[in-house]
């Protein structure tokens, strides 16, 4: 629904959450990518911290409680056959 020029609604109790951003950065240790074994990939660690983020809201948050968690960005490595020496994990809670 639509308010009129000039007119608010307002209810009591919460009506929207308040977004907070996190970042992570996750250290490793770069290398070449025909030699992984020697390099500490920072993109796997990221990959699982991701799905564990994810699975915030589905495993620890009852049902009928509401939050919301995002990552909506993720920076690593400039170039394809280069494992980074960090990634940037980026995103908000709700």
């Amino acid at each position: 629904p639509s308010v009129p020029l000039g007119h608010m609604w307002v209810r009591a109790g919460p009506m929207m959450g308040h977004p907070s951003e996190f970042t992570i950065t996750i250290k490793g240790k770069g290398g070449h990518g025909s030699q992984p074994q020697v390099a500490v990939d920072p993109v796997l660690v990221a990959a699982h911290v991701i799905i564990a983020l994810q699975s915030i809201v589905s495993r620890s948050v009852h049902p009928r409680e509401q939050a919301v968690v995002s990552v909506t960005m993720v920076h690593g490595g400039e170039v394809a056959n280069v494992i980074p020496d960090q990634v940037t994990i980026t995103g908000t809670t709700r």
